[in-house]
């Protein structure tokens, strides 16, 4: 950096400061954050906002004459996945182009001009602040003493009782809720239609969660563990949607990253089968909504209740609601988004030496949900409940 862009930079970095600090952050400079993946992120500045409502955090980042591309805001995007940060901005002095532009609304990520400086900072609450997220929860049909007789004693061939029932505990799972809009496949006009949808996401591994006619939630395998795909993996779908049907030599010249691990990801996709192969050409499927698809805000629309549930524990969630969104925005319009706690019941059974089995049931259906105790096994809420109890039969309390 010459001395005229470091004396730019220190006016830059002292205003941004200035102007976080009046938007109620306590702000630091030349911050490293270490990130999920194990990368230690350097940022200009990084702010915290203690609300009474949340905490709010914001990374800025000062590009100084240099282009904003759509590789460098992708970057950026990763970042902001990878440390769980807010907000983003970055603040340049040289001109965007329109594909980094469109990525970084896509992201949540904001590009501010050097010149705006001294006009964000009346508005800065406004520009940073995390929209009001909405928060419902679902109370479980079942009662905790209903759910104790249903399941009092596993069921061996004969009919006696193999193991014994020592509780069951009442657990939210959050699911992400977004609402998109799809174009219509043609047929045969060239008229272009629209349908909106809604859609319901687990958010441990990500995986699209349907209701079955009963009221039972499921997995949608099409759409299974989204949540594993990285930040470069969903920009190869990207870049395919955008630019249609490529090689992988196409591919190749339009993605920053090296051929062994663009063929890495292409294998990713044909095994999530998220992308076609016709002779050397990749295409993407589509992503389409099932006929029988009842997205969980549809299904319980009448039973949603307002906030987070008090006084049970709640499952942490793995994925990002931001990641998530970025996948469905390359599909489509997504024009909203919110969090529905999920009730769940967490049965606890005796085998003989002390040894506790968990099994997990829908709280408004009594099903089980075989495929979500391996979906939730390795969490903390399951674990943390498994040892209590496990704890409580060898004390014999």
């Amino acid at each position: 950096m010459d001395v005229e862009s470091s004396d730019i930079y220190r006016v830059v970095l002292e205003s941004v400061k200035k102007v976080l600090t009046t938007a109620g952050f306590e702000t630091e400079q030349g911050v490293s954050i270490a990130g999920k993946s194990g990368i230690n992120w350097t940022v200009d500045v990084y702010g915290k906002s203690y609300c009474r409502l949340f905490d709010l955090t914001v990374a800025v980042i000062i590009v100084l004459d240099e282009p904003i591309t759509k590789e460098k805001v992708s970057l950026y995007a990763y970042m902001k996945n990878d440390v769980n940060i807010d907000k983003v901005l970055l603040v340049t002095n040289r001109k965007v182009d329109f594909d980094a532009k469109k990525i970084a609304k896509s992201i949540g990520l904001s590009i501010v001009d050097v010149s705006r400086l001294a006009t964000v900072a009346p508005i800065a609450k406004t520009v940073m602040m995390k929209p009001q997220l909405k928060r419902s929860h679902i109370s479980p049909a079942i009662s905790h003493d209903e759910m104790m007789k249903k399941l009092r004693c596993e069921k061996t061939l004969l009919g006696g009782c193999k193991r014994k029932l020592i509780d069951t505990v009442l657990v939210y799972l959050p699911l992400y809720s977004y609402t998109i809009t799809l174009e219509l496949p043609h047929k045969g006009t060239h008229e272009i239609e629209f349908n909106e949808h809604n859609v319901t996401f687990e958010s441990v591994k990500g995986s699209m969660i349907n209701v079955d006619e009963d009221g039972t939630i499921q997995i949608e395998r099409a759409y299974a563990n989204l949540g594993e795909l990285s930040f470069e993996v969903m920009e190869v779908i990207r870049y395919i949607v955008e630019h249609g049907p490529l090689t992988k030599e196409e591919l190749f010249e339009l993605v920053a990253v090296d051929e062994k691990k663009l063929e890495r990801i292409l294998l990713i996709l044909l095994d999530k089968m998220l992308v076609d192969i016709y002779g050397d050409t990749y295409t993407i499927r589509q992503f389409t909504i099932p006929a029988r698809y009842r997205s969980v805000s549809d299904f319980y629309k009448d039973k949603l209740k307002t906030g987070i549930p008090a006084d049970h524990e709640i499952i942490n969630p793995r994925v990002s609601l931001d990641k998530l969104e970025y996948f469905l925005s390359i599909f489509g319009e997504v024009s909203d988004r919110s969090i529905i706690y999920y009730p769940l019941y967490v049965a606890i059974y005796e085998k003989p030496g002390t040894i506790v089995r968990i099994k997990v049931f829908d709280g408004n259906t009594g099903e089980r949900l075989e495929e979500f105790e391996e979906l939730l096994e390795h969490t903390d809420v399951l674990r943390k409940i498994g040892m209590e109890y496990e704890h409580k039969i060898k004390h014999g309390e």
